[in-house]
């Protein structure tokens, strides 16, 4: 029987310690015995049993990570792990950085497919001792696959409704000296539209739908140079086209319009890792471009545009001293830059960091600490400790208490409502959790100083004066009933989120309850039932977004050893919810694919 990892809070199954191993916890591979941190691992086989369009439909289905989005497919979307805005969690694809400098969301994982990835990490908790700036939520990496030996292809299609299709082939060739991958992946869809007056539906109005398309390239290259040399490059390209809404200028409220944005992003990275018994040398160069152009026939601006890059050139080397033990360390340049017209302005950063993690018998014990000396900030250093007790296979402990910062974006810095004066936020955290035969807890708890935000006085951006507070707990149940061949899974997370003068920060659920059940009837079918439960929830305005359920379903049936076709059910009880106050969400939707595998 597969297991339906995605749902599953790794560091409360021992048992699949051994199955999968992480490269974000440490910033170098471990395995999920050895992490003291709160983890989720999606696997491939989970995307497959589920079917999900891009990374947000994959992730969301992990009850501690909230979403709100303006809007149907390609609209700006907004990831929220534990409480916090995207732009306090660091988003890697194969270590990249995808957080974009020139906006304030973050990285833009509407415009991700999930096409040809491998696993993707979630690993909560601060993590700026390790990756330095703007993990201070939680750290998501998604690992892209690396082919197996042979030649192997496959492809696929996808349609569904408000004319969606989703197609691709990937290609790839591997042997003991090489391997290359190489991806084209389309999707398009008439969408739905994004505004909609509250408590009305778009489709009775007769409002236009925002149409999206989205094609995405990717490439993995590797040279096993010797059994101890391997060079690796990746590239993966994705340019998007979307419709978008806007504001009515007189009334400040959501209206329908004509506008259209055009997002290109290019993702580079290059490896070369050298292995001398216990020694691991890695050098690195990463580099993300990011182009943003809008048009909006009435708008105040006509045209406007943001164009950025991110560029890391870095050395790690670890050192495995004794079993179970390890020290990792290093140093990376990293340069933040905008080169359009409307702000072109730049600062970069040298960080040194050093890991050491050691096992003895049960007990397991990390430490990181890290310095890093921007150009625009005072200098400033970051550490993490944390600790697990494994009291047998089924049982353990975990505690970890660290610190963090989030540096103001280049548009919060220097753009026309920039202030040059910004400081980062700095944040104090800890976390503790127990986990007994598939059932876990987890208590988190963080404060947050100078808070970056938006001051309607000045319409600029300040560091808000006293402390914010985010804490809340994760109780999670996984279970495999072999005798009915079903996986189960169940996950509930309440949330306080609050400013510095006590009021709930807005748009974050104070409750969220997801469960899966997954039901293998036949050799040959899978039929998956999901849903999720969204409490009480605010938006800018004080109207109330929360207080509803969805549910979804996907059958995979197995035709031969190389065919799958699949039916996906989503929001199968047409619920009308909004998650962004004037909004549009999905109504009831259907799509059928087919996949082959050769």
């Amino acid at each position: 029987m597969k297991k339906l990892l995605a749902f599953t809070l790794l560091t409360s199954g021992l048992a699949l310690a051994d199955e999968v191993s992480i490269v974000s916890s440490y910033g170098t591979k471990s395995s999920i015995e050895e992490t003291t941190s709160a983890v989720n691992v999606i696997t491939q086989d989970t995307i497959e049993e589920t079917k999900p369009k891009t990374i947000v439909e994959a992730i969301t289905k992990i009850s501690d990570i909230s979403f709100i989005s303006n809007g149907g497919y390609g609209q700006t979307t907004s990831i929220y792990l534990r409480g916090f805005e995207p732009k306090r969690t660091l988003v890697l694809i194969d270590g990249i950085r995808i957080n974009d400098p020139t906006g304030l969301n973050g990285a833009m994982l509407e415009h991700i497919l999930i096409a040809d990835i491998k696993q993707i990490e979630i690993v909560k908790g601060t993590q700026s001792g390790v990756w330095g700036a703007d993990a201070t939520a939680g750290v998501i990496n998604i690992i892209t696959k690396t082919p197996e030996k042979g030649f192997h292809s496959n492809a696929y299609f996808e349609y569904g409704s408000y004319v969606s299709r989703k197609y691709g082939t990937t290609f790839s060739l591997a042997n003991d000296k090489m391997y290359i991958l190489f991806g084209l992946h389309r999707f398009d869809s008439q969408s739905i539209s994004a505004v909609e007056p509250y408590g009305k539906k778009w489709k009775d109005l007769n409002m236009e739908p925002d149409p999206y398309k989205n094609d995405t390239v990717n490439l993995k290259i590797g040279l096993n140079i010797t059994s101890n040399d391997k060079v690796e490059s990746i590239m993966r390209f994705v340019d998007a086209r979307v419709n978008y809404d806007g504001f009515d200028p007189m009334t400040y409220k959501p209206a329908d319009a004509d506008n259209k944005a055009h997002i290109n992003e290019k993702f580079y990275g290059f490896r070369y890792e050298k292995k001398l018994n216990n020694h691991l040398f890695d050098f690195y160069y990463n580099q993300a471009d990011f182009y943003r152009y809008y048009t909006e026939p009435s708008g105040w601006l006509k045209r406007y545009g943001y164009e950025g890059k991110t560029k890391e050139l870095g050395f790690k080397y670890r050192f495995d001293y004794m079993k179970n033990a390890f020290l990792n360390l290093g140093f990376v340049r990293q340069d933040f830059i905008e080169n359009d017209t409307n702000i072109n302005n730049r600062y970069h950063n040298i960080g040194y960091f050093l890991t050491n993690l050691f096992k003895v018998k049960g007990l397991i014990l990390s430490q990181s600490v890290r310095r890093d000396n921007y150009s625009k900030f005072d200098d400033k250093t970051t550490f993490k400790v944390g600790g697990k007790y494994i009291i047998n296979p089924n049982f353990y402990i975990f505690a970890n208490y660290g610190t963090a910062y989030n540096v103001p974006t280049i548009y919060q810095l220097f753009s026309q409502y920039g202030n040059p004066n910004l400081k980062p936020e700095n944040t104090k955290n800890y976390d503790i959790g127990i986990s007994y035969k598939g059932l876990s807890f987890d208590y988190f708890n963080y404060k947050i100083k100078d808070m970056i935000d938006f001051d309607l006085n000045t319409f600029k951006y300040n560091n808000i004066s006293g402390e914010s507070k985010i804490k809340g707990y994760e109780v999670g149940y996984t279970k495999s009933v072999k005798m009915l061949n079903t996986d189960l899974y169940i996950g509930y997370t309440t949330l306080s989120a609050k400013d510095q003068n006590d009021k709930d920060l807005p748009r974050r659920p104070k409750e969220k309850l997801d469960f899966s059940i997954t039901i293998f009837p036949l050799e040959k079918l899978t039929l998956n039932l999901n849903g999720q439960y969204i409490g009480k929830r605010k938006d800018t305005n004080q109207v109330q977004t929360g207080y509803y359920t969805v549910l979804n379903s996907t059958l995979n049936f197995k035709i031969n050893k190389y065919l799958t076709a699949y039916l996906k059910f989503d929001n199968i009880t047409d619920k009308y919810y909004q998650t962004v106050y004037g909004y549009a969400s999905f109504g009831r939707s259907v799509y059928v694919g087919l996949k082959g595998n050769f």
